[in-house]
């Protein structure tokens, strides 16, 4: 991830707190820091560092999966994710991250007993910053 500073200039009733970032490239993390930054510079407030990276829309990567011999295997996905799910060309899995790093998930074969080539699976996953905007991870993500 890149990192992105955000300067909030005095806020008032008038003109409520606002930063805009543009140059941002699509589907990428972002660590951001927020700072405050007042008409007197001695009272420039703290800044924040958001504790997970920021997504641009539409906030999503793909991962190829590696051949297995086995059912399951569990997958580097690289970042942290909200939700992830299995694209295949061939057969049907599934995908589960509970009890893993949040930048893992387990892929198992749920077709039959056995393993898969290279080329055959794919793991998409959306970043926690953008899920409540996409449809797919709260369906994926359960109740």
């Amino acid at each position: 991830t890149e990192s992105v500073v955000c300067v909030v200039m005095d806020a008032s009733a008038d003109a409520p707190p606002a930063c805009n970032i543009s140059g941002l490239r699509e589907s990428a993390g972002y660590d951001l820091r927020i700072t405050e930054a007042c008409t007197f510079p001695l009272s420039h407030g703290a800044s924040v560092t958001l504790p997970h990276p920021q997504w641009t829309l539409p906030g999503e990567w793909d991962t190829v999966v590696d051949p297995s011999d086995n059912q399951s295997a569990v997958v580097d996905i690289g970042e942290d994710s909200m939700a992830c799910w299995a694209l295949a060309a061939r057969g049907a899995f599934s995908t589960c991250g509970r009890g893993l790093p949040s930048d893992q998930v387990l892929v198992t074969r749920v077709d039959g007993l056995h393993g898969w080539p290279a080329g055959v699976v794919t793991v998409r996953c959306v970043a926690p910053s953008v899920a409540a905007f996409r449809e797919e991870a709260a369906e994926q993500a359960g109740p």
